[in-house]
């Protein structure tokens, strides 16, 4: 997959991201949905650097800096579907009656290309 030529298009898109939320799927009892209850200003990272000469030409790195949502019950049904048919092998967490699922909503992205181009996005409101 060639990541900096769609990282260019999205950038192409009205200088706009169209993810302005991400949704985590996550057992309750974890160390992870204790840290984000106690901080829900979290940082997600997608890099696919190798520490190759490649990485100059072809090194990815976007980040986001985010607010996390614990959703209610009763409104994750959409959310589990849509998880589930995106990922099928998500089933038996998504399943699972200790389960929850997390809303990600993101502020800004900060965009790396190689080691030379760098940019920063909001993503529109939905």
């Amino acid at each position: 997959m060639n990541y900096k030529k769609i990282a260019r298009e999205l950038m192409r898109a009205n200088n706009r991201f169209v993810w302005a939320s991400v949704y985590l799927a996550s057992f309750n009892n974890t160390n992870k949905v204790e840290n984000m209850k106690l901080n829900p200003q979290v940082s997600m990272l997608w890099d696919n650097r190798t520490g190759n000469n490649t990485d100059h030409t072809d090194g990815f790195a976007l980040s986001a800096q985010s607010e996390v949502q614990f959703m209610e019950p009763e409104s994750q049904h959409e959310i589990r579907e849509l998880l589930l048919e995106r990922n099928e092998s998500l089933g038996p967490l998504l399943s699972h009656k200790d389960s929850t699922i997390i809303a990600v909503n993101i502020d800004n992205y900060h965009l790396v290309l190689g080691y030379t181009e760098s940019y920063f996005y909001q993503p529109s409101p939905a």
